[in-house]
């Protein structure tokens, strides 16, 4: 699942995380979207996305059913969403900037007082 409100990389259920037998290496705290903190277990992963491994900091939630993917996961794997009456996609960097290239904005004068 991907959550445009959870800014970290991945969270792990505990299932999964033994499934892919990933310990926990640490702990940290995290604040929460009513304004709460908790703590958290922590690990580090090797995610593939294409062609390129990511290393990543991912909690491992005890109280989570999904895998969920954040906005920072997005950002390191240079992913961007589409939103589509028929869904969502992921889709790369470079499939972006081929479909709608940058906009390149004429500067404006500068008003100057008078």
């Amino acid at each position: 699942m991907i959550d445009t409100g959870f800014n970290g990389t991945l969270m792990l259920p505990v299932a999964l995380a033994k499934r892919l037998r990933v310990f926990v290496e640490s702990t940290t705290t995290v604040s929460l979207a009513d304004d709460t903190s908790k703590n958290a277990w922590t690990t580090h992963v090797v995610v593939r996305v294409g062609d390129r491994e990511l290393l990543v900091l991912a909690l491992i939630e005890p109280d989570c059913l999904d895998l969920i993917i954040g906005m920072d996961f997005l950002r390191l794997a240079r992913l961007g969403l589409v939103i589509t009456p028929n869904g969502v996609l992921l889709v790369s960097e470079n499939e972006l900037s081929i479909a709608a290239p940058p906009v390149r904005r004429k500067k404006r004068a500068e008003k100057r007082p008078v």
